[in-house]
């Protein structure tokens, strides 16, 4: 009975740690970052990956949840049941609007 008060103790220290923590890290630019980083390995980023020709003009779009794996000048990620792998111009943007709201926007 004598380790009931220490085990009471050592759980709200837990508990302080954890929520401090939390505190923090909703404060840390890095923080958030690492916490995007295990988003997208456990389920994907909302993202807009434009694949552009050398003139400029837009070769293909794709917009979903993806994880992409970039290497050097290519880029690697799966769109449904395809493995696409693009090389060249491109960008990836992380949660993107939604082509409707961009559009009310111009108006």
């Amino acid at each position: 009975m004598s380790h009931e008060p220490k085990t009471i103790i050592v759980l709200a220290v837990v508990v302080g740690l954890i929520a401090l923590m939390v505190v923090l890290g909703s404060q840390c630019q890095s923080c958030r970052q690492m916490a995007a980083h295990v988003q997208s390995g456990i389920s994907g980023l909302d993202r807009r990956i434009t694949l552009y020709a050398v003139d400029g003009s837009v070769i293909r779009e794709w917009e979903g949840k993806y994880n992409i794996e970039v290497k050097g000048s290519s880029a690697r990620f799966l769109d449904g049941d395809d493995a696409i792998t693009i090389s060249g111009t491109f960008i990836i943007e992380e949660n993107p609007e939604p082509k409707e709201e961009k559009n009310k926007k111009k108006k």
